[in-house]
């Protein structure tokens, strides 16, 4: 049978053969289920790589992504920080500072319009 709102249901429910991938993203969210079935898939060698992601959040008490990493870790997922940046070391190498300005900029981009009117609200 052909409704024409056929598209919407196919938009939303949408059927996706699980194939082996190069990566696994998780979008950031307080929901545990994300990376639970993300670090299943990751034991059944489906991806050898799962990468959270997500920011700061009243729903959990660090960021989303800091929320999904610990759930992956008790999983059993490991966590793998392939830039060896850290905050004590990204200003001594060209490759790092480069990356670290990179982020620098991208945030300016995403906040730089917002700062005076987060200025001129605080009371």
């Amino acid at each position: 049978m052909s409704n024409p709102f056929d598209c919407i249901t196919q938009l939303i429910f949408v059927e996706t053969v699980i194939e082996p991938a190069d990566v696994i993203l998780i979008p950031g969210a307080s929901q545990p289920q994300l990376m639970e079935k993300a670090a299943a898939l990751y034991h059944c060698k489906l991806a050898p790589i799962l990468l959270p992601s997500g920011g700061a959040t009243p729903h959990v008490k660090t960021t989303e992504w800091e929320f999904l990493r610990d759930i992956g870790l008790s999983l059993g997922v490991p966590v793998i920080d392939r830039t060896g940046i850290t905050k004590d070391n990204w200003f001594l190498e060209e490759d790092k500072i480069k990356r670290v300005m990179t982020e620098v900029e991208k945030i300016g981009s995403y906040f730089g319009q917002h700062i005076l009117s987060w200025t001129r609200n605080t009371d």
